[in-house]
């Protein structure tokens, strides 16, 4: 029992060196994102991927900036935001990697069909159905009465 005590301190501090070393291997690694017009682009999706397997991710700052703690390696960097291009760049850490750039996606839609069905028709009268629609915010019943077609 005697010799499990004196043991115990120093298993303890094996473990804490062991934690500490392993947190000195990651490595802070920094970059910006911009758009064309050098404006930054706030929380846009930053991940840093090993192959397939993902070691960090992040979303940019206000100011477009991210940081990142890895190993130092060779990885693959993929941003992404909604209404631009997705970036996909092979950077080395740690150390700072400078601005990427995302240039917006063209979307094209032929067009744009919007369909609703307030009124419905059944065999002796007409239904409006309102619950939920923006007409029936802020009202009672009356002052939507006032407001039906044919009352």
């Amino acid at each position: 029992m005697k010799q499990y005590l004196l043991r115990m301190p120093l298993l303890l501090l094996f473990a804490a060196l062991a934690v500490d070393a392993s947190a000195a291997r990651q490595t802070p690694t920094t970059g910006r994102v911009v758009d064309p017009d050098g404006t930054a682009v706030a929380y846009a999706t930053v991940v840093l991927l090993d192959a397939e397997t993902q070691l960090a991710g992040t979303a940019t700052a206000a100011d477009g900036s991210f940081s990142l703690k890895v190993p130092a390696g060779r990885y693959r960097l993929t941003i992404q935001y909604l209404g631009y291009e997705t970036l996909t760049r092979d950077v080395d850490t740690p150390g700072d990697l400078g601005e990427f750039v995302l240039h917006p996606a063209s979307v094209e839609m032929q067009e744009v069909v919007v369909k609703t069905s307030l009124v419905r028709r059944e065999a002796d009268r007409f239904v409006m159905e309102i619950a939920g629609s923006p007409v029936a915010l802020g009202k009672d019943g009356t002052e939507l009465l006032k407001q039906a077609p044919g009352v």
